[in-house]
C-alpha cells in the first residue's frame, strides 16, 4: 500500500475486538500486516487518530467530537447549495477550515480530549502540515490564548510535564464529581467479565490531581473529605488497594508524589483505612545497598588487592 487509504484503515481499526485493551504499537503492526505495508509514521498517526475516535465514542454520555485525519482535507466538498441539507462531510470540512482561522475552534478540538490524556497526541497537533504549522507549538498556542476563555468556556487546562509531554485537566470540578466518578469506578469493579471504561478512573484522577495542584477550584480539604467519605463506606478492604493500583497506571510519575502526599494518604487516614504515617515503615520493593555493606565491600576489595 503506497498511499494510506484513510477510510480503509479506519474500518479495519474500528472492527478490531478489545480495541481499547490493545497497545498502539500492536494495532499498527496488525494494520501493516493486513495492508502489506511498512509500519510507517503516517500509518501510526492514522491509527492513533482512530483510536482517539474509539475512546470518544465509548464515553458516557456520548460526546460530540470533531475527529478527522489531516489526509481527509483533500476531500473537501463544495460549498453547501441553498436549501441543501448539511451532510457530515460538509460539517467536517467546515470545521477543518475553521481550525486554520479561528482560535476558538482549536480550543474546542482540544477540549474533546478526555482528562489525563496528552492533548498534543490526541489532536495530532504536530502532524506535518497540521495545527503546529498554523499555530506553532501547543505551549505557545495556549500561552497566547485568553485564560478566561480557555478555563471558563472550555473547562480546559493543558499542563506541561517535566517529561515534555502534556496533560489535559479540567479547570473546574466539585466534590460531587469525585463521588460520582468513584461510584462509577466502584460499580465497574463489581462487574466481572465486562469491558471496563477508563472514563470513571480518569475523571476521578482529573479531579484529585487538579485539587492537589490547586488549579480546579476544589480545595484539597474538600477533595480529601469527598474521597474519604466514599472510602469509608467500602465493604471490601481490598478495593482501596485496587484503587491505588489503578491510579498508579493513570497518573504521570512526576505527579504521583504530590497526589499521594496531599490527597490520597490523608484521605485513607481520614477514612480509617491506613494511618498516613504508617507508609514510611513499609518494606521497599527494592532495597538500596546500605552504607555499611558498601564500605565492607570496599574494604574486602582492598584486602584482596
Amino acid at each position: 500500500m503506497d498511499t494510506i487509504n484513510v477510510q480503509t484503515v479506519r474500518t479495519f481499526v474500528l472492527r478490531l475486538t478489545c480495541l481499547l485493551e490493545r497497545s498502539l504499537e500492536a494495532i499498527v503492526e496488525l494494520a501493516a500486516r493486513e495492508f502489506k505495508t511498512t509500519e510507517s509514521t503516517d500509518l501510526l498517526n492514522t491509527v492513533q487518530c482512530f483510536l482517539a475516535e474509539s475512546v470518544v465514542s465509548s464515553l458516557e454520555p456520548p460526546r460530540l467530537a470533531y475527529l478527522f485525519h489531516p489526509l481527509d482535507f483533500s476531500f473537501l466538498v463544495p460549498k453547501q447549495a441553498s436549501g441543501e441539507a448539511m451532510t457530515y462531510g460538509m460539517l467536517q470540512s467546515k470545521f477543518a477550515q475553521e481550525l486554520v482561522s479561528q482560535r476558538s475552534a482549536v480550543l474546542s478540538l482540544l477540549a474533546t480530549c478526555p482528562p489525563m490524556l496528552d492533548p498534543e497526541q490526541w489532536t495530532l497537533w504536530s502532524y506535518p502540515g497540521f495545527l503546529a504549522q498554523r499555530w506553532g507549538e501547543l505551549e505557545e498556542f495556549m500561552l497566547s490564548s485568553s485564560a478566561l476563555e480557555v478555563c471558563d468556556k472550555f473547562n480546559l487546562i493543558v499542563l506541561k510535564l517535566s517529561s515534555g509531554c502534556y496533560l489535559r485537566l479540567s479547570a473546574s470540578t466539585t466534590s460531587q464529581a469525585i463521588e460520582k466518578a468513584f461510584l462509577a469506578w466502584q460499580q465497574q469493579q463489581q462487574q466481572d467479565g465486562t469491558t471496563k471504561s477508563p472514563s470513571p478512573l480518569r475523571g476521578l484522577c482529573d479531579a484529585l490531581v487538579g485539587s492537589a495542584l490547586s488549579i480546579n477550584r476544589l480545595s484539597v480539604e474538600d477533595a480529601i473529605t469527598a474521597l474519604a467519605s466514599r472510602l469509608r463506606n467500602v465493604a471490601d478492604c481490598q478495593l482501596w488497594v485496587q484503587l491505588i493500583l489503578d491510579i498508579l497506571l493513570v497518573v504521570p510519575l512526576s505527579l504521583l508524589g504530590l497526589l499521594f502526599g496531599k490527597v490520597l494518604l490523608p484521605a485513607l487516614d481520614e477514612a480509617g483505612l491506613r494511618d498516613k504515617n504508617a507508609w514510611a515503615g513499609d518494606r521497599r520493593d527494592f532495597q538500596a545497598p546500605s552504607s555499611s555493606s558498601s564500605s565492607s565491600s570496599s574494604s574486602s576489595s582492598s584486602s584482596s588487592s
